[in-house]
Formats: structure tokens, sequence, C-alpha cells
């Protein structure tokens, strides 16, 4: 009787051998995807990380105990940390030097500070620059700040018990825009205003206050 031979057939053991290793074959692509993060990962630049902690830190003592920074902050001046961020060196820069922007607001003095600030291994101030009645944009302590003088208001908290979301803050979403009025009678005008919004994810909320972080005051639409 005529035996009908599969062409496969004729590898024998090669194909048995080969079949046996399909089931493992995706183990090794799944590895070598692994592995290939991983070598990714380790050739990123440090230098363009973010700042860590640690490193923010840092730039704020550097800057804080700086002489020329000493002069303009006093202790009794109402100053705000606007931004710690890292600095972006332009091409051709030296390696392995981290360095750090650093934006300060003085209310009592409506001066913007700005300072680089390299970190270790040599801590210091590259460059620092005082612009008077140019404030620059919220900072993330100054949007937080607005946001607990808004929820403390009586007017606003009494909107939020009225939307049943008293005790409930926690699902507000709150938006910010800076506000900076053209009448020369109106204090933001002159002041470090902020208009927040709030909504929930389901609906938005007729609640609208603008409150005066130079005074500390808030009125609401």
């Amino acid at each position: 009787m005529n035996q009908i031979r599969h062409p496969y057939l004729r590898m024998g053991r090669s194909l048995s051998t080969l079949l046996a290793a399909l089931p493992l074959a995706g183990q090794p692509l799944e590895s070598q995807a692994q592995d290939e993060a991983v070598r990714i990962e380790e050739h990123v630049d440090q230098a363009l990380q973010p700042l860590t902690a640690a490193e923010i830190r840092q730039a704020t003592t550097v800057l804080q105990r700086d002489d020329r920074a000493r002069a303009r902050l006093l202790t009794s001046q109402r100053v705000r940390t606007v931004s710690v961020e890292r600095h972006e060196d332009d091409k051709g820069a030296p390696p392995g030097q981290r360095r750090a922007d650093v934006v300060l607001y003085n209310y009592d003095t409506n001066e913007t500070i700005s300072a680089v600030v390299a970190l270790d291994p040599r801590p210091r101030i590259e460059h620092f620059t005082v612009t008077p009645d140019q404030p620059p944009g919220l900072g993330t302590q100054e949007v937080e700040e607005a946001q607990q003088l808004a929820l403390a208001h009586p007017t606003v908290q009494a909107e939020l018990r009225e939307a049943g979301l008293a005790g409930r803050e926690s699902e507000l979403l709150i938006t910010h825009i800076r506000v900076q009025a053209a009448a020369p009678g109106d204090p933001c005008s002159t002041d470090r205003c902020v208009a927040l919004f709030f909504n929930t994810r389901d609906a938005v909320l007729d609640i609208q206050p603008i409150v005066n972080l130079t005074t500390g005051e808030v009125e609401v639409q």
C-alpha cells in the first residue's frame, strides 16, 4: 500500500524540533520588548528629566540665601513661589550640570524675582533678575490659596448647599483664569486676581467667584 507523505513530514526531526519551539516563540518577543524598554530608559539623558523634589528644595534654598534675594525678600513681605522648573540649556552647554528656573512674586512690592540656579555639585545663582510691575502667571500655590478662600466664603458655601454639594468638595472640578480689569477704579486693575469656575463631571455650576489674592477678598458673581 502506497503511503501518502506530506511534504513537511520529510523534514522529520527538524520539523518536530521547530514545532516544539513554537509555543515559546511569544515569550522571547515579550522579553525582548521589555529589554528594549529598559535599554531605552537607560539611555534617556538624565539632564532632560524634570526636577526632583530634592532639587526643587535646593533651588529655592539657594535663592533664599543669596544676598541679592534677601535684600528683596524681607521677612515682613508677602512672597509666593510661582514656579520652579528645569532650566532649558542651550545646545553645546557643558553636560552634567543641572539648573533650575525659579520665579518668585513679591505682593508688597509688585516685583517678579527670577533666577537661574545651578544645582549640585556646585549650587549657585547664575542669573538674577528683578522685574517691577510685571506680575508673572499664577503659580500652583496661588491657585490653591484662591480655591481655599473661595470655598470658605459664606455665599459659595450657600450655593454649594443649594446644589447638593455641601461636604462633597472633592467632587468639584475647579478651573481658573487670571483677571486683570481694564477700569482704573477696579481693584483687579492693579491687584492679583483670579476667577474660579465651579463644575462637576455631570454639571456646569453657576458659581464663579473672583478672588483678590492681594487683599484676600472674594467677590461672588
